[in-house]
């Protein structure tokens, strides 16, 4: 998570509806697909790992973990992004100052 901003796991629930595995997914795997851009709910997340076809899946099986991100509200970002976009704004500042 503090490498890519985010992290999300893949619930396996059992025929009770009880979870009964987490399998954890990079950032890079999965997308997710939002209802409208206007309001924040999530429709579904689309997974695709590269080993076999992609899939979707309802918000109820997948969690995500998130950094807070001002620039977007689907996705986290990363710390280390958040100091270089910092350092940047307070270089443009300097520079705006003189």
């Amino acid at each position: 998570m503090l490498v890519g901003g985010e992290v999300g796991f893949e619930a396996v629930y059992s025929g009770a509806r009880k979870i009964v595995e987490l399998w954890p997914r990079a950032a890079s795997v999965y997308t997710v697909m939002p209802k409208s851009e206007r309001y924040p709910s999530v429709a579904y997340f689309k997974i695709d790992d590269h080993a076999g076809d992609p899939y979707s899946l309802p918000p109820e099986e997948f969690i995500q973990f998130k950094f807070y991100n001002p620039l977007n509200q689907w996705r986290g970002i990363a710390p280390l992004t958040a100091v270089k976009m910092g350092v940047a704004i307070d270089e443009l500042a300097q520079v705006w100052t003189r």
